[in-house]
C-alpha cells in the first residue's frame, strides 16, 4: 500500500526562521547526499538573523523530493544539535529539569521560527508536546 503524500505546508506571510536554524537544516540535508540534491537546492548563503519562512519551507520541500523522504523535517528535528537553537538552546541546556527546559523552549519558541506554535499539556503522568502551525 503506497502512503499519501502530505499536502505542502505553506507558512504565514510574516513567518520566520533564524539564520542559525536554517543553517543547521541545510548542513544536516547536504549530509544525506543525494545525486539530485545540487539541483534540488543550490548552494545557499543565508545573509542576516533571519530567513522568510516560505523560502525555509521550499528548502526542506526540495529536500524531501530529492531524497524520496517526506518525513525529512522529522529526522532533522530528531538530530539537530541543541547549538541550532542559539540562545535559546543554551537556555534550555541550562534548566535544572527536563520540565523547565521545556517550558523555557515553549515560552521562547520565535526565537528560533515562528512558523508555528508548541505546546506543553500535561494528562496524568504523560506530557504531550505539540506543535501547530
Amino acid at each position: 500500500m503506497r502512503k499519501r503524500a502530505r499536502p505542502a505546508f505553506v507558512p504565514g506571510p510574516n513567518a520566520d526562521v533564524s539564520a542559525r536554524y536554517a543553517e543547521a537544516f541545510l548542513d544536516f540535508a547536504t549530509t544525506l547526499r543525494p545525486s539530485s540534491w545540487n539541483a534540488a537546492i543550490p548552494v545557499a548563503r543565508i545573509e542576516g538573523p533571519r530567513v522568510d519562512g516560505a523560502r525555509f519551507c521550499e528548502w526542506v520541500s526540495r529536500a524531501a523530493r530529492a531524497t524520496s523522504d517526506e518525513d525529512i523535517g522529522f529526522r532533522f528535528g530528531a538530530r539537530v544539535a541543541w547549538r541550532a537553537f542559539g540562545l535559546l538552546g543554551i537556555a534550555a541546556a541550562a534548566a535544572p529539569t527536563l520540565g523547565e527546559a521545556l517550558g523555557r523552549v515553549v515560552r521562547r519558541q520565535p526565537l528560533v521560527d515562528t512558523l508555528g506554535t508548541l505546546r506543553i499539556s500535561h494528562r496524568g503522568r504523560l506530557l504531550h508536546l505539540q506543535w501547530r502551525p
